[in-house]
């Protein structure tokens, strides 16, 4: 996990610094804390750069996050919180995507799901279908692309078409939360993220369920014990693994004391 990680409302935020993350693989371990503090980065914003064309949710408003603009990237909450925040990135395809959602829906657990607009256009239905089941909706872009080779107004464009698709099809916005795509961000991307009014989530545990060399075995128990209070696990909503022992994973968390929720539950007051 690069870059130092900061103190702020009894939770952690990632400062953001340093290099970005492979596009080509997520680690399968958590960010590791660290004791030094650092500010959140201040780079310039390009005059280009354009307002948000739509006003933050009801639910970023009770966030006990500073605001989106300047603040610097969620990593996890509160480590002495009892809530876990299983969120899903789609992106590719959709095979194993509605037995995904049959698992949380018969859980009665409502999730944040970050979409990208290629995957709401390709499959309209479902992303109908995430939204009424009351799941949160985040952004993760229109086309998946690496944003650190992206120019500001382009990047603003993937936020906002994403953001457009997906009200168009649910009615919901996908602020406050937006996830880079591969993890691929730096101080620039987080400010031009900020300036759109999102909030940048990376994630403490990535499941490791996008990996081929991973079995249904190894994404259970990376999922099931390794998540803590307060982490914020990246999950894939075409993952054959993670469809096929999400219950497992659900049950075993529940078991132990924790709570599954929105990255808005995780942070609100």
């Amino acid at each position: 996990m690069e870059g130092l990680i900061c103190m702020l409302f009894g939770f952690l935020i990632q400062c953001g610094s340093g290099a970005p993350a492979s596009p080509a693989a997520h680690s399968a371990e958590p960010p590791v804390a660290t004791a030094t503090l650092s500010p959140a980065p201040t780079p310039t914003i390009a005059p280009t750069l354009v307002p948000p064309t739509t006003t933050p949710t009801p639910e970023a408003a009770r966030l006990r996050l500073p605001p989106p603009e300047g603040a610097p990237e969620i990593v996890r909450g509160d480590i002495a919180s009892s809530k876990v925040a299983l969120t899903f990135d789609a992106g590719a395809g959709a095979r194993h995507t509605p037995a995904i959602l049959d698992a949380l829906k018969a859980a009665n657990l409502k999730v944040t799901m970050f979409l990208t607009g290629q995957w709401a256009e390709r499959y309209p239905e479902l992303t109908k279908r995430i939204g009424a089941d009351g799941h949160e909706l985040a952004n993760h872009s229109y086309s998946h692309p690496e944003f650190t080779k992206l120019s500001s107004p382009a990047m603003i464009a993937e936020i906002q078409r994403t953001e457009e698709l997906v009200v168009g099809l649910t009615g919901k916005s996908t602020k406050p939360w937006f996830r880079p795509p591969f993890g691929n961000r730096d101080a620039r991307v987080l400010a031009v993220i900020g300036s759109q009014g999102y909030y940048s989530v990376y994630w403490t545990l990535d499941s490791g369920d996008w990996r081929t060399d991973y079995s249904n075995a190894d994404v259970l128990n990376i999922v099931s014990n390794r998540a803590a209070g307060g982490s914020i696990v990246v999950q894939h909503l075409d993952s054959p693994q993670t469809a096929a022992v999400l219950p497992q994973i659900i049950q075993r968390l529940q078991a132990r004391g924790l709570s599954i929720v929105t990255l808005s539950h995780l942070f609100a007051d």
